[in-house]
């Protein structure tokens, strides 16, 4: 079953996700911490093109992903692999990250 609400199987078309997540105050360097430890091993999973880490330039905290994927399924491996660290962050976040499972239109 996918981790998006559906149980179809990958069509390997490319994916690029952006998600938002949002650190409590008081915790934006431990979320800024985790989130660039997760850069660099994310960038070098299989299915991985593309992974940056972004913060907002004028909101201190408010971080964002910029990934690409080649299927929906190397994004599941992914989020599976890092599971552990994503829950223990949830936990320093003022909301529930929110992901955008995007396809290329034009």
């Amino acid at each position: 079953m996918s981790l998006f609400g559906g149980n179809e199987k990958s069509t390997g078309d490319t994916i690029t996700v952006i998600a938002q997540i949002r650190a409590k105050s008081g915790h934006e360097d431990e979320v800024r911490s985790s989130l660039e430890k997760l850069a660099g091993p994310s960038a070098k999973e299989p299915g991985c093109l593309t992974y940056h880490i972004l913060e907002d330039a004028h909101y201190r905290g408010s971080f964002f992903t910029h990934e690409e994927w080649e299927s929906e399924t190397a994004l599941e491996a992914h989020l599976q692999l890092h599971k552990a660290a994503l829950d223990k962050t949830k936990a320093l976040l003022s909301e529930d990250m929110r992901i955008s499972v995007l396809r290329l239109l034009a």
